[in-house]
């Protein structure tokens, strides 16, 4: 019965999402299914609500912000990071009828004054004391009407008169004394202006409609199947359309959200025991890489024993994958091909079902214990890791969009959890290859540009036409700017960007992502980034995991004065020499030309702080060309 009870809920939330006319008018059905439902649990701001006390919240806040002046069609900015109080300040804009412009509290301050006035924003949401005295300098030359403050900091006398200062709880109260002005909105009208992580050049700000968030909803019912009164853990950049997307989702299916942070991250797994955790590839890597930590700790007999495990499981993983069809590798593989997995299958099931007790039992512990569901987004998880979780049979379900389409168009599911690929599109979702030169539509397993169309993307580039009109056509396609192929089940493989593709001397072609991910899978390389524009062959920068170089050199009775000299030792650079040409000769399709012949080791990681990372942990490559230049053209001279 109850069952029964929740696919009537499922299929009732199908039908409202992809009725209403805005986003705010779901808070009615939200609150007759899930009204004492606690719906966010948000400890570093003393606040656990349920859903029919966070829309009071919600509604308070909206009235405040009318009351404040804002009105219907009005940009705000809102400046902060993931927490319960930004959600309440984005739902209250969108029930006020206003457009939001999002950014994380730790953007640069150009970023800042730029979004501010790019936006035409009003007014200004920011996160803390600390995000307002970083824009003092511009908003005393450029005063917004006010100014609300999300933390309880005591705003000095100065900066609150000056540039009319409320706090949250101010807001909230004067919501309380105040009537919410009902607003009439349309699926067409703008919710948010999401700017562009800006890897190359000014972030572009995205319009995102209440329509495209509606329709992601709609569509990602079919595939993700969770129960109200389950839990999740939120971790990403809420400014970020991916993790923004998903908690939507959440909340439209009365999920519990549990707020952490990254430094909080390892502790609060553990207290909240999540269901379910939204993640970017890195932080399935950091988790992966906390196992492998505490193994390396165990005697030397141990860790061989362990690896042999770990390598039985990859291979029965592997086959298993073969026989149920589960991996792009074997869409034509032969009845030979197949009996040869069955016999590995069988032969490894015992070694397989140790792995999971002495092994891998402990991924699960790391996730806190009652962990049903992975989503991995915002870039391409590595084969290892896919190899690593699917061993642990913790399921990970692998999506793929970008901003401009809010963000979801592909995503696997559990019939068709296909490995290495991007999963299917979406309902009401078209995806297309098409050749980069001649715009021609390929055919199946032909690489080419991914293109895309569907109900999620975005109305425009917010003042930028041409920018708009060179990657929307008029009939609705969008030029993700990926490279790609189909499978004959219409699964999506992605391959690279169409941008990152580097031109040997030789005219080869060759697309860094899938050789870099290969090259990743040493426990020596904690970031890679290829080279070789018009030069012979393939270059590489990398980040060693340095931790892990030095147990080895310990091993090997190197002795260093200081970590510097590690970056320049003989025996190192052999090592990686080593590394680099076993992790590509693993690749099953591997070319000739796609081998690295030069390295530079550098001391300094890519990070956010350096400039070298966006906030959303992409590699910004031109910024790294730029910083290593000189270093790049030195190795390739060696």
């Amino acid at each position: 019965m109850a069952t029964a009870f929740q696919d009537l809920k499922k299929r009732h939330l199908l039908l409202v999402s992809d009725k209403k006319s805005s986003f705010p008018e779901l808070w009615k059905d939200f609150l007759e299914f899930y009204p004492d439902i606690t719906a966010v649990n948000d400890k570093y701001n003393n606040l656990k609500l349920s859903y029919k006390q966070l829309y009071e919240y919600i509604c308070w806040f909206a009235s405040g912000l009318q009351h404040l002046g804002l009105e219907k069609g009005d940009h705000i900015c809102l400046f902060s990071e993931n927490s319960s109080k930004w959600l309440i300040a984005d739902q209250a804009v969108l029930t006020a009828g206003a457009v939001n412009a999002v950014r994380g509290s730790q953007t640069p301050c150009e970023e800042f004054f730029y979004i501010i006035e790019h936006s035409d924003s009003k007014a200004l949401i920011a996160e803390n004391l600390e995000t307002i005295n970083k824009l003092a300098v511009y908003l005393e030359n450029h005063p917004p009407e006010f100014i609300v403050c999300l933390s309880e900091e005591e705003i000095p006398a100065e900066i609150r008169d000056n540039l009319n200062v409320y706090s949250f709880n101010q807001v909230i109260a004067k919501g309380k004394r105040e009537c919410l002005k009902p607003v009439s909105l349309k699926r067409d009208d703008p919710a948010t202006i999401v700017y562009t992580s800006g890897t190359t050049a000014s972030p572009k700000g995205v319009v995102i409609t209440h329509g495209n968030f509606l329709s992601q909803l709609t569509d990602l019912t079919d595939v993700l199947d969770f129960t109200p009164g389950e839990t999740a853990l939120n971790l990403l950049p809420i400014w970020h359309i991916y993790e923004r997307t998903c908690e939507y989702y959440l909340l439209s299916r009365g999920i519990t959200l549990n707020y952490t942070n990254v430094q909080n991250f390892k502790n609060d797994i553990n207290d909240y025991k999540p269901n379910y955790l939204i993640a970017v590839p890195r932080i399935w890597e950091a988790i992966y890489s906390s196992i492998q930590n505490e193994m390396k700790k165990q005697p030397a007999l141990k860790q061989k024993f362990i690896n042999f495990l770990l390598k039985a499981g990859e291979v029965h993983i592997k086959s298993r994958r073969i026989l149920n069809n589960r991996c792009i590798d074997n869409i034509r593989f032969t009845i030979k091909g197949r009996i040869k997995a069955f016999i590995e299958f069988s032969l490894t099931s015992i070694f397989y079902k140790l792995a999971q007790k002495l092994v891998y039992s402990r991924l699960g512990s790391a996730l806190g214990g009652n962990f049903k569901l992975g989503i991995s987004g915002g870039g391409a998880l590595a084969h290892h890791l896919e190899d690593f979780y699917e061993a642990a049979d913790l399921e990970i379900f692998v999506g793929y969009g970008l901003t401009e389409t809010s963000p979801v168009l592909t995503i696997r599911n559990k019939d068709n959890n296909l490995r290495k690929s991007a999963g299917k599109p979406l309902n009401q979702t078209e995806i297309k290859i098409i050749d980069p030169k001649t715009g021609k539509k390929l055919g199946f397993m032909e690489t080419g540009l991914v293109m895309a169309r569907g109900p999620q993307v975005m109305k425009e580039y917010y003042k930028h036409k041409e920018a708009t009109d060179k990657i929307l056509s008029a009939d609705g396609w969008l030029n993700t700017g990926d490279l790609g192929w189909l499978t004959p089940g219409n699964d999506l493989v992605l391959t690279g960007r169409n941008k990152d593709v580097i031109v040997l001397s030789n005219g080869e072609n060759v697309e860094p992502q899938p050789l870099e991910e290969a090259c990743l899978t040493s426990p020596f390389i904690n970031q890679i980034m290829l080279v070789g524009q018009d030069k012979s062959h393939l270059g590489a920068l990398i980040s060693p995991n340095i931790e892990t170089v030095r147990q080895w050199a310990q091993k090997q009775d190197l002795q260093y004065a200081d970590s510097s000299h590690i970056y320049s030792c003989p025996k190192i650079r052999k090592l990686f020499k080593k590394e680099l040409k076993q992790c590509l000769q693993k690749r099953s399709n591997a070319r000739v030309y796609e081998k690295v012949k030069c390295f530079k080791l550098l001391e300094e990681p890519f990070t956010v702080e350096n400039g070298l990372l966006t906030r959303t942990m992409k590699v910004k490559k031109v910024e790294i060309q730029k910083k290593y230049r000189d270093k790049i053209e030195e190795m390739f001279k060696i």
